[in-house]
């Protein structure tokens, strides 16, 4: 028998209990337009609907196979998945994130006539957990500046489920590494920049989803940043710059929220600055955030009416 014709691009979406919002997720890839591709989804041990919810999909779309084993977290996971990947492409893709339908097809076009880049990003809309638009990141797309990014210790832009990466030199390098499990992506890239730049498609092509910053999240951000200096001094001795040390930032579910205003407003999205003003109110009564945010909200509003007002005047006086 004839092995299937092998896809220009291979999907890794790493799945845990994700079954609230997976269906969209998948719904989005599998809609795909432009190119041939294959998706392998690895459920890491759920415990809730996915694995029924998973089959259902496989038993109507070939395209989608499904990898099931017992829970060790995201690295494995992702590097299962990627011993079952056979597209000359590997895109990421998270379980509660949308993708558009011309993403694979405008990055796999990005890919094939930048032949000295090794990934490439694309814009993200955040969304917040009800799916509704936050904001849009329109990151730099300039290998330079990306470079320095990473080599100061940030992810230079480079959004991990949003990326297309060359599947061999992903292999080339290791794959993902378990000793990084809290920093897979930022490792990733800054191996792969021994082996090329990357760039970003200056369009929106993924719905980024957000969550309130979890607990595992705030109890593990010194490792992470432990790690995350091991790997930053390792690139930065590489090319002889001098160390550079980070220090953890804080993380909690109500700073999340705050930063959600700030960047609902840099897009005048009044709407969802409210929304999660709201949802402050709410979940954190006795906190500062919910006022913080308010005051945010009142700032921007008192700046929009000054606006509004000059240009009134500007009118008035020309007339």
């Amino acid at each position: 028998m004839n092995e299937p014709a092998r896809p220009r691009v291979s999907v890794l979406m790493p799945v845990y209990n994700a079954e609230l919002y997976l269906a969209e997720a998948l719904g989005s890839i599998l809609a795909q337009e432009g190119v041939s591709f294959e998706c392998i989804v690895v459920d890491d041990g759920s415990t809730d609907g996915t694995a029924a919810l998973l089959e259902d999909f496989a038993q109507h779309d070939n395209r989608l196979t499904v990898i099931s084993r017992p829970n060790t977290g995201i690295v494995g996971a992702l590097n299962d998945g990627l011993a079952r990947c056979r597209g000359e492409y590997l895109a990421r893709m998270d379980a509660d994130d949308v993708a558009c339908p011309h993403r694979l097809a405008r990055q796999c076009a990005f890919l094939d006539t930048h032949a000295e880049c090794v990934g490439v990003g694309c814009w993200v809309d955040y969304l917040d957990p009800d799916g509704e638009h936050i904001w849009t990141w329109k990151m730099s797309g300039d290998p330079a500046h990306i470079e320095h990014d990473l080599l100061e210790g940030t992810v230079g832009g480079l959004v991990h489920p949003a990326m297309m990466l060359r599947r061999a030199d992903v292999q080339s390098v290791g794959g993902y590494r378990p000793e990084c499990q809290y920093v897979e992506d930022y490792d990733l890239f800054v191996r792969l920049l021994d082996r090329g730049s990357f760039s970003v498609v200056q369009e929106c092509l993924l719905g980024y989803r957000q969550h309130p910053a979890s607990i595992n999240a705030t109890r593990n951000r010194t490792e992470r940043t432990a790690i995350k200096n091991q790997l930053l001094a390792e690139a930065r001795r590489r090319r002889g710059l001098p160390e550079k040390i980070l220090r953890p930032s804080p993380v909690s579910r109500t700073g999340a929220q705050l930063e959600w205003v700030n960047l609902a407003l840099l897009d005048n999205n009044w709407r969802s600055a409210r929304k999660t003003t709201r949802r402050l109110f709410k979940t954190a009564p006795l906190s500062l955030a919910p006022w913080r945010a308010l005051g945010r909200l009142v700032r921007a509003a008192c700046a929009e009416t000054r606006i509004k007002l000059g240009a009134a005047r500007q009118r008035v006086s020309k007339v």
